[in-house]
């Protein structure tokens, strides 16, 4: 794997946190948000828990596009394999 040095913008960090106020907000959204807020210039990755958490939100035709976007932004900050085409 290798190391990923994309960042939270501020417009995915506003949707995070409005995630994170929402009372209504489920688990695993609060999660995503979560994660993206600690990685807001600080060079910090997306958890393996947090990226699978992240897809099945990507998945889940009832998501709201404020969750997509922050999930969205947690899987392109998560460790990227390395393939072997070789």
């Amino acid at each position: 794997m290798t190391n990923n040095p994309d960042e939270t913008g501020s417009t995915t960090a506003s949707e995070a946190g409005e995630i994170l106020a929402d009372p209504n907000a489920s688990a695993e959204d609060r999660s995503i948000a979560g994660s993206d807020l600690s990685q807001r210039s600080t060079g910090d990755q997306t958890s393996e828990r947090v990226a699978s958490e992240a897809g099945e939100v990507l998945s889940d035709p009832n998501a709201t596009e404020e969750e997509r976007s922050v999930a969205a932004s947690d899987l392109a900050q998560s460790r990227r394999h390395e393939h072997d085409n070789g």
